[in-house]
């Protein structure tokens, strides 16, 4: 006799408390509502072609919300001047509490630029409108800020607990605002070269503790480059790019080299072997000699993967630089090569083109700190 529904989920929680006592962590809880839901994500996902540029957003995109009502607001914006901004299909009450809680402080916009995209949309189900502050603090990582308040209407736009940062250049993060089965939820995905992790809540829940572990949609995936002929703007009166562009054999055997790129589930390089090293010139002195040669990266890039490419002219550390967030312009374009034949600074560069497959899909526990 099959189980019924009870059953069915008894089954469910105990095979995930078990799966997450062998593969790490376990759980502080049995599967949610929102583990369920990314189960479902995980299916849509891999009912997709293995090649589709953007699974996440394409399977998220039919459960956006987009009832939401737009206001562009500035620090020093007055009850009067909100009222000529007043938009359209907000209700007397609704806006009413909106003011008051502005020209009471409650809804502090702190950003770079001095004014901050809101939001209106029912995050709880309640039937009146909720808030979604949208707020550019900048920095270095041209950082924003996304934060709820909640419409009560016994004390008016209160903190609704959901927080979350976007890092616009050192990194590839986005969230979604949705309604799935009639109930609002917020996605957040963050991704880094390799790996989409995507997460889910109710958007007046508080984020879990630092501590904790939740439920995430992992989608992993597997590239090929091919180097292509240098560009029209390359270095040409740099020694180390001219001397790469004159070695006819690079390009081949660098194809070879990185078609064999693979990583473990945590990013980290598998293959080719990150300890296949080229030697290094002779008298370079031994605290430089690390491999890889590339030194410190840069908040705008991954250092991917490195491989050993030897041709009969030399042996060059071919380094993949994934591009992160502003940066990356296409899957396609995601990724360029630093090559050096020694240790330091003397980089010669060559642009790459590039494929991408997904290669796995799981719901994984992961730490609940991972970027909000």
């Amino acid at each position: 006799m099959s189980a019924g529904p009870v059953g069915r989920g008894a089954a469910r929680a105990a095979a995930w408390i078990v799966a997450g006592a062998l593969a790490g962590p376990a759980p502080a809880a049995p599967p949610t509502d929102a583990h369920i839901l990314l189960e479902r994500l995980a299916d849509r996902i891999a009912a997709l072609p293995a090649d589709e540029p953007m699974p996440v957003d394409r399977t998220l995109e039919p459960y956006l919300d987009r009832s939401g009502i737009a206001l562009r607001v500035e620090q020093d914006d007055d009850a009067r001047t909100l009222q000529r901004k007043r938009p359209p299909g907000l209700s007397d009450a609704e806006w009413r509490a909106f003011v008051e809680a502005w020209s009471a402080g409650a809804i502090a916009v702190e950003s770079e630029s001095g004014g901050a995209a809101l939001t209106f949309l029912d995050l709880d189900e309640d039937g009146r409108r909720d808030l979604i502050l949208d707020q550019y603090v900048g920095g270095t990582g041209l950082y924003s800020y996304l934060s709820t308040l909640r419409n009560d209407p016994a004390t008016g736009y209160t903190d609704g607990g959901a927080t979350f940062s976007i890092n616009g250049r050192g990194g590839d993060q986005a969230v979604y605002w949705l309604r799935i089965d009639g109930r609002s939820y917020v996605a957040y995905r963050d991704s880094v070269y390799g790996r989409d992790t995507l997460t889910l809540q109710r958007p007046m829940t508080p984020a879990p503790p630092a501590a904790a572990t939740r439920p995430a949609l992992v989608v992993r995936y597997r590239y090929r480059h091919r180097v292509l002929p240098a560009t029209a703007d390359a270095r040409r009166d740099d020694a180390v790019q001219t001397a790469l562009d004159a070695d006819a054999d690079f390009a081949a055997v660098a194809d070879r080299a990185l078609a064999e790129v693979r990583l473990h589930r945590d990013g980290s390089q598998r293959l080719p072997d990150p300890e296949a090293r080229c030697p290094a010139p002779p008298g370079t002195p031994a605290d430089e000699d690390v491999w890889p040669w590339h030194g410190a990266g840069h908040y705008s890039f991954d250092f991917a993967a490195t491989a050993r490419v030897r041709t009969p002219r030399a042996c060059y550390a071919a380094t993949v630089i994934a591009f992160r967030s502003s940066y990356l312009k296409s899957h396609a374009d995601c990724c360029m090569l630093w090559v050096q034949t020694a240790p330091g600074d003397a980089v010669a560069e060559r642009p790459l083109h590039t494929q991408r497959w997904r290669e796995e899909i799981a719901v994984e526990w992961v730490d609940a700190g991972g970027g909000e």
